[in-house]
C-alpha cells in the first residue's frame, strides 16, 4: 500500500494554477438550473458566459464612482473663484483667482483619473 502511494505521488504531478495578471479568479458552485440559465442568457447576449456573470456582477457592485470629497473640494472652489471673480479686481484676488485656477485644474485631472471611464 505504502508503495502504491508513492507511485501516485511520483506519477501524479499536482495542478498548477494558471497565472494571468489581468484577472483574478474565483472557484464558484452554482445552484442547480443556474448555469443552464447562465449559458441561455449569454448566447442570447451573444457572449461568454463568462462575460454574461461579469456583466451582471458589475451590475450589481458598480465600480467606485468618483469620490464624492473630490466633488465637493471642485465644487467649493468653482464658488470660491465665482466669488473674487465678482470682488473689486485687485493684484491680490487675481493672484488667488490663479491658485485658485490651478488647484481646480488639479483636481479635474485627479476626478478624471478616478472616473471609470478614465
Amino acid at each position: 500500500m505504502h508503495r502504491d502511494r508513492r507511485q501516485w505521488k511520483v506519477s501524479t504531478p499536482m495542478p498548477r494554477a494558471q497565472v494571468n495578471r489581468e484577472s483574478d479568479r474565483f472557484m464558484l458552485r452554482l445552484p442547480e438550473g443556474m448555469r443552464n440559465r447562465i449559458r441561455v442568457a449569454a448566447e442570447a447576449n451573444n457572449r461568454s458566459m463568462n462575460s454574461e456573470m461579469v456583466s451582471a456582477l458589475e451590475e450589481k457592485y458598480p465600480s467606485p464612482r468618483i469620490d464624492e470629497a473630490v466633488c465637493d473640494a471642485i465644487r467649493n472652489i468653482e464658488v470660491a473663484i465665482d466669488g473674487f471673480s465678482s470682488s473689486p479686481p485687485s493684484v491680490e484676488n487675481a493672484k488667488i483667482i490663479t491658485s485658485l485656477e490651478a488647484n481646480l485644474e488639479a483636481l479635474r485631472a485627479i476626478a478624471k483619473q478616478l472616473s471609470p471611464t478614465g
